[in-house]
């Protein structure tokens, strides 16, 4: 239980920090490419819901797919440069990496969704 009030107390406050707070949760899980794609796929979604309100082909098919990739990449970019990493050409694969899966779990989630059989 101490273990867990301690980590917790380092946490920095979203708020205040929010690079701080990126790379603290991209820390914890030790993958750029993961952390990327669950931002991108929160970051995507929020677009494409209330992004399509100003820019309608964001909520497009095409719009979607351009979205996840580039808010993956973005995300992993950032994350890791906001961490102190390098930019390198393993760093922009991790990003692409982040991309692809950002599709394959938003294309997932919407099959999901809809109930494709």
């Amino acid at each position: 239980m101490l273990t867990i009030l301690s980590l917790l107390a380092t946490i920095p406050d979203p708020g205040a920090d929010p690079g701080g707070f990126i790379a603290f949760l991209a820390s914890l899980w030790g993958q750029w490419w993961l952390f990327g794609a669950v931002a991108a796929i929160g970051l995507t979604w929020a677009l494409r819901k209330f992004g399509a309100q100003f820019i309608p082909w964001f909520g497009t098919r095409v719009g979607g797919v351009v979205l996840a990739v580039v808010t993956a990449a973005a995300s992993t970019l950032a994350a890791a440069l906001l961490d102190g990493a390098a930019v390198s050409w393993a760093l922009i694969g991790q990003a692409l990496i982040a991309g692809v899966t950002a599709i394959g779990a938003h294309s997932a989630t919407k099959n999901l969704k809809q109930g494709n059989g």
